[in-house]
């Protein structure tokens, strides 16, 4: 950035962050960049967070994110779904969570109807972001592929430091 165009967060109206550091770009998608900063011991309440960069042209962007802090000490998998569901293919399990900068141990189970067992990913992340994406093939083996039907599953996430577990719950939808 020019001197004086740097990326910045605005807090509340009054703390400045600079972000040119924790840019980083987004692969497979040109001009497409991704910001990593934590904001911790945030009181609770109401926020916002305002943040501006420029282009090569000189031109200024803003955009303000409006959010609410609560107090919670409760691990918790939040938004668990697969996308595309129903599937033909290959769905991808999202999940958001709060065990930002942990490393974190996820565990996929696919189950059939009758709660059997068929399959478990697992997945290790460092220095966790949120959301997670975890990558669910069609064909989970050269033992098992998914036929036409529904399959519940179970995310876990366990942090590495504190041994933490939060769950989440969905169901993959197979119609072809």
């Amino acid at each position: 950035a020019a001197t004086g165009h740097e990326i910045t967060a605005k807090l509340d109206g009054k703390t400045i962050f600079i972000l040119n550091e924790n840019i980083r770009p987004i692969l497979d998608k040109p001009n497409h960049y991704h910001i990593s900063y934590p904001l911790i011991n945030l009181a609770p309440g109401n926020h916002s967070l305002e943040v501006t960069a420029w282009d090569i042209y000189n031109n200024s962007f803003s955009k303000t994110l409006e959010f609410t802090v609560v107090l919670n000490d409760l691990e918790q998998l939040t938004k668990v779904f697969n996308f595309p569901n129903p599937i033909t293919d290959n769905t991808q399990i999202h999940f958001e969570h709060n065990f930002i900068g942990e490393n974190l141990k996820n565990e996929v189970s696919i189950f059939n109807i009758n709660g059997q067992l068929i399959k478990q990913f697992s997945q290790n992340i460092f220095e966790a972001e949120s959301p997670i994406l975890i990558k669910i093939p069609f064909n989970l083996g050269s033992d098992t592929k998914l036929q036409k039907g529904i399959y519940p599953y179970k995310v876990e996430a366990t942090t590495e430091k504190t041994n933490k577990t939060a769950f989440g719950t969905g169901k993959l939808i197979v119609i072809d």
